[in-house]
């Protein structure tokens, strides 16, 4: 509009000059205008870029690199700010690169940041990124704790943590990276420890702790433990209370206690507690094994100190109750009465009894007369009829020939025998040798009423090797007396066992057991029959009741079974032979090899279901009565014999009387209980 009205102005000046000339007759001149100014340049925008795309790992930091350009003057100012996905902190969200932590997602997500710029003339720009933040399993993080001191042999603690920013931490791992091996406890938790060593000096132990998060990712952290070299206290030890015996000298043991360091230790005992009215004082207080004997009933309690020359350990005390038993202890000096009293009660002609305990006569002793009338009396070194005891020697000798391989517990009377297939009775047939020595081959108990014994008497013609092969014959004809596999008590099945042996080996039972087992152990005052000679009192005499009294029986006809009976009960010995067979066979138990393995041992002793004998024994097992028990009785009716044997606290008991009655067998039986009291008596 203004142009418009220029123009016009402009035309009417240029006409009014050509009407009026310029006075010279020339027409007048058009006058000149001034140039229109510039129109001012517009403000051009700025361009921004916010950088490329990316992805990042949650958890990390992410750098933003923005720019900006202007192309008529400068930028002025920066801005970012998000505009999509979990909010996260900008930092220098004013600077033309920012940076952020990626946030923890549980799934890829996208993240959307705007930047702005703006130029000098307040023009602006913007433009947008996209950081996809991905999903990735956070490490976790292990913390050992603090590094220590401790003092060896202390118990030391390794309180560990672990963290983990995107879960939970599964497992820990504790291990020894180095110094001086030990045993870590609780290495799969939290928190271990472990004993620290013994050093020369202080030393580092340096620990790891791996944590395994429930991703499987690992983190790791250590520990040192500075160990130091300390003298470290000893230790007393005076031994677990005990139960002793009135007058019995009781041994302190203070040899369980230790240093640690290795030092010598010195010893100092006292009694700290006696019973009222005791007198006792300690014997060699300064060692480790000091005695005294009680001489009174009561609580003994002693004290221990010991020192490894420089410190005195804690006190340690031990409790010693005394008391006096009905039937005294082994080793009092109170055997020979008790057997005496016991012997003149029944009117007996004589009793020995002997004690073993760890492979030694503890105690013994032998009383009475040799013969009733004589004056020749019994002594320990004297040879006694055992009677049935001879079954577990019997068995111990086919053990001897079982692990030699020349039969085993399985072969059976017709394997020895096939003659006898067509005489043998059927429920015979499949007869083993472990039931013949068990008891449980149904045989007959009556083997002395059997058809044709005339012919077995030792008056009758033939070799005891011919008169048991006859006896065996004769008893495996005859109907069963009970179920095979049924416990019935027969000296047949030794019979018939022996003589399966001989002919075995072609040698007789007296000869095999001889050089097997008596020469073997010792046994040189062992034989067969009565003992002694005929006219000669010796040796103690086997007695019978006649008219109300007891007669001697001299060796010779009568004076013993049959000597074809000899594998089930013939046998004589002293009591320092018979203990050492004692010996044997309560090593034995106790899972020792001897003249045959333990595992033989196992089977002698073991009894077949069903039944308390084995093969040569009775078993019995009370734990509160001494334990396993392996006991036998053997008579010929003229002597009683009985042996018990108490494996667990390593100890046997050995009885004989040179007579046969009922009141001599119950005698036998009340000794024999007085005698296993005084031996449970003894510490």
């Amino acid at each position: 509009m203004i142009g418009t009205a220029r123009f016009l102005c402009l035309a009417a000046l240029t006409l009014f000059c050509v009407a009026c000339g310029n006075g010279d007759g020339n027409p007048p001149q058009m006058a000149q205008l001034p140039p229109s100014p510039p129109t001012p340049a517009q403000n051009q925008a700025p361009t921004a870029n916010a950088g490329v795309d990316q992805s990042v790992n949650e958890g990390t930091t992410v750098n933003l690199a923005g720019t900006g350009a202007d192309g008529d003057g400068t930028i002025g100012s920066y801005s970012w700010q998000q505009v999509g996905g979990t909010v996260v902190v900008l930092t220098d969200a004013d600077m033309a690169s920012a940076s952020f932590i990626a946030p923890l997602v549980t799934a890829s997500e996208d993240l959307i940041f705007r930047l702005t710029v703006t130029d000098n003339g307040g023009a602006s720009a913007s433009d947008t990124v996209t950081v996809t933040a991905l999903n990735v399993n956070v490490v976790p993080v292990a913390d050992a704790g603090d590094d220590q001191n401790a003092n060896e042999g202390t118990t030391v603690n390794l309180p560990g943590t672990g963290a983990d920013g995107d879960g939970t931490i599964a497992n820990f791992s504790w291990q020894q990276d180095s110094g001086t091996t030990v045993v870590l406890t609780d290495g799969d938790m939290a928190s271990a420890s472990f004993i620290a060593p013994l050093v020369t000096a202080s030393e580092d132990l340096i620990f790891r702790l791996t944590v395994t998060d429930n991703g499987g990712a690992t983190g790791s952290d250590t520990v040192t433990v500075a160990v130091l070299n300390v003298n470290l206290p000893p230790l007393a030890d005076a031994g677990a209370d005990e139960n002793a015996v009135t007058g019995l000298v009781i041994t302190l043991d203070g040899t369980a206690s230790s240093d640690v360091d290795g030092d010598s230790l010195t010893y100092s005992w006292s009694l700290t507690s006696i019973p009222a009215g005791s007198s006792v004082t300690l014997n060699r207080a300064s060692t480790a094994l000091p005695t005294f004997t009680p001489d009174v009933d009561g609580s003994y309690v002693a004290e221990l100190v010991v020192n490894d020359g420089t410190t005195n350990s804690t006190p340690a005390s031990v409790t010693i109750s005394a008391t006096t038993p009905p039937f005294g202890a082994v080793g009092d000096g109170k055997l020979e009465s008790i057997v005496e009293s016991m012997r003149d009660l029944e009117d007996l002609p004589a009793l020995a009894v002997m004690v073993v305990k760890q492979n030694v006569i503890a105690e013994w002793t032998a009383v009475g007369q040799r013969s009733v009338g004589s004056t020749e009396l019994v002594s320990t070194s004297d040879k006694w009829h055992i009677g049935s005891l001879t079954k577990a020697m019997t068995g111990t000798l086919i053990a001897m020939y079982v692990e030699q391989s020349l039969l085993d517990w399985d072969t059976r009377p017709l394997d020895v025998w096939p003659e006898l297939a067509q005489s043998i009775r059927p429920e015979f047939v499949d007869i083993t040798m472990a039931q013949l020595l068990s008891h449980t081959a149904g045989l007959t108990p009556q083997v002395f009423s059997v058809p044709s014994m005339n012919a077995i008497f030792d008056s009758a013609p033939g070799t005891a090797t011919e008169k048991r092969r006859l006896w065996s014959e004769i008893l495996l004809g005859l109907p069963p007396e009970g179920p095979v596999g049924a416990y019935l008590y027969t000296n047949g099945g030794y019979i018939i066992a022996g003589a399966m042996l001989e002919t075995l080996t072609g040698d007789t039972w007296e000869n095999m057991i001889q050089m097997n087992l008596f020469g073997p152990l010792g046994m040189v005052d062992t034989g067969f029959g009565a003992p002694g000679t005929r006219g000669q009192i010796e040796q103690p005499r086997g007695h019978r009741v006649v008219s109300g009294v007891f007669r001697a029986v001299e060796p010779g006809p009568g004076s013993d079974n049959v000597v074809a009976l000899g594998p089930a009960g013939t046998v004589h010995t002293t009591m320092a032979d018979y203990a050492k067979f004692m010996d044997l066979h309560i090593n034995g138990a106790r899972g020792i090899d001897g003249l045959v393995t333990a595992q033989s041992f196992e089977f002698l002793h073991g009894p077949p279901v069903g039944s308390a004998y084995a093969i040569g024994w009775f078993f019995r097992n009370a734990p509160n009565d001494g334990g396993r028990a392996l006991a036998h009785t053997g008579s010929n009716r003229l002597w009683i014999a009985q042996v018990r044997l108490l494996p667990d606290i390593e100890t046997g008991i050995y009885l004989v009387v040179n007579a046969w009655s009922p009141n001599a067998q119950q005698a036998m039986n009340r000794l024999e209980q007085q005698i296993k009291e005084r031996v449970l008596a003894t510490p």
